[in-house]
């Protein structure tokens, strides 16, 4: 029996959907539990779209009500900092694309 990794997506814009959503969404070792964009339309559209559970607008209410394993950062760079400070504190485990 395989174990799943709780993945969330931040950011939900053009990059998440052309290449992490749709290779998290594939892999059967990834169960993705939840997306994070400030646009509350666009997080519950992806949420949808691929198949997680939950959508939410903040990662601080994100991670209080949603276990997680580890997240991608498809954020603008200017907000990179806030939010993987906040995932690392939380012991997540993070990728992001560019640098902090």
């Amino acid at each position: 029996m395989t174990t799943q990794l709780r993945f969330a997506m931040v950011g939900a814009g053009w990059w998440a959907h052309e290449a992490h959503l749709p290779a998290l969404a594939a892999d059967p070792t990834i169960e993705l539990v939840a997306v994070c964009d400030p646009d509350a339309s666009r997080a519950n559209a992806a949420a949808q779209a691929f198949g997680a559970p939950s959508a939410f607008t903040d990662v601080t209410a994100m991670l209080g009500a949603v276990e997680i394993d580890c997240a991608v950062v498809a954020t603008p760079h200017t907000t990179h900092r806030p939010i993987v400070e906040a995932l690392l504190r939380a012991g997540v485990d993070v990728l992001v694309e560019k640098p902090m």
